[in-house]
């Protein structure tokens, strides 16, 4: 092999390298994207959930009100579940 030859090959396996470690950290980047998407979603999920139990909550205390007023619900709070 002429030394030539040898320095392309270096300057092949650096760009090689390179390339990898790029390719790479965009893999990094993009599961660390995804990963915080993913509890974003969770979390609201999570926010949906808990307002949705205080209102039935509420429905059921109210409901509970006109009862002993000596009135009647029209909607049955326990229907508001899903």
């Amino acid at each position: 092999m002429t030394d030539e030859t040898r320095l392309l090959r270096r300057k092949m396996d650096r760009r090689q390298r390179r390339r990898a470690v790029i390719a790479l950290t965009a893999v990094a980047l993009l599961a660390a994207a995804l990963g915080g998407w993913a509890t974003t979603l969770t979390q609201r999920a999570d926010d949906q959930q808990q307002r949705a139990d205080t209102a039935v909550s509420g429905a059921e205390q109210l409901c509970q009100q006109v009862r002993q007023l000596g009135g009647t619900c029209v909607i049955n709070p326990a229907e508001l579940r899903g």
